[in-house]
């Protein structure tokens, strides 16, 4: 009996994870209520505080996607079960990188900023591409809204190195993008159009890379069912 126990308990928590992770191609694809479906049944099955920080996470950006900040906030705090950086360090710096993103949502930019500044500082210090690029992104727009173009300009470009160095297309689309509405706001057209052309030449390679996943999600959503 315990052994069958243990394998019913492995395979809740393995179909927490795909759960999790067809929440997150949806969540790209733009299907925000499904992957807020999903993302709640996973969490009533997950039981480690490292399961518990990505799918708060991904919680908390479906909810700030969908224009809902306060809950965007509520679930950010949720993921915040790191302790330390070294116990964890991506899951540390996405938590604070959410955090800053949903202060960002609600306007209180104060606090966006420290927690960005938080989520760089780690994501720098252990090379964790998602959150420091996410951060940088985010924190240039702020500026760019606020008038504070060079920061924002500064932001952009160091994300768009650490989206190149590591291969990530939804970063290099974001950076891009940042770059270019800086630099028009600027006035400097020749370099904003130099950021448009860079845009839509990664967004296309996002696309199919997206058309791809999801391809590979149905059939993996099948596979699934079926067992």
């Amino acid at each position: 009996m315990p052994s069958i126990l243990r394998r019913l308990h492995l395979l809740v928590l393995l179909l927490a994870t795909a759960q999790k992770q067809i929440a997150t191609v949806y969540k790209t694809l733009g299907d925000l209520p499904r992957a807020l479906g999903l993302l709640k049944l996973a969490l009533a099955n997950v039981n480690s505080d490292y399961q518990i920080n990505r799918t708060c996470c991904h919680l908390s950006d479906t909810y700030r996607l969908m224009g809902q900040p306060d809950s965007a906030l509520y679930w950010a705090q949720r993921s915040n079960v790191v302790p330390r950086p070294e116990e964890d360090n991506y899951g540390y710096a996405r938590s604070y990188y959410m955090l800053g993103a949903a202060y960002a949502a609600k306007g209180e930019r104060q606090l966006a900023e420290v927690h960005f500044a938080r989520a760089i500082e780690v994501a720098d210090s252990f090379h964790v591409m998602i959150p420091l690029y996410g951060s940088l992104v985010a924190r240039g727009q702020m500026e760019l809204e606020v008038g504070d173009i060079p920061a924002a300009i500064a932001d952009g470009r160091r994300a768009l190195l650490v989206s190149r160095e590591g291969g990530n297309l939804e970063g290099l689309v974001g950076a891009s993008d940042l770059l270019r509405r800086s630099f028009k706001a600027m006035g400097q057209a020749d370099s904003a159009y130099h950021y448009f052309e860079l845009r839509v030449m990664y967004a296309d390679s996002l696309i199919n890379a997206t058309n791809l996943n999801k391809l590979q999600n149905m059939a993996f959503a099948q596979e699934l069912k079926e067992q």
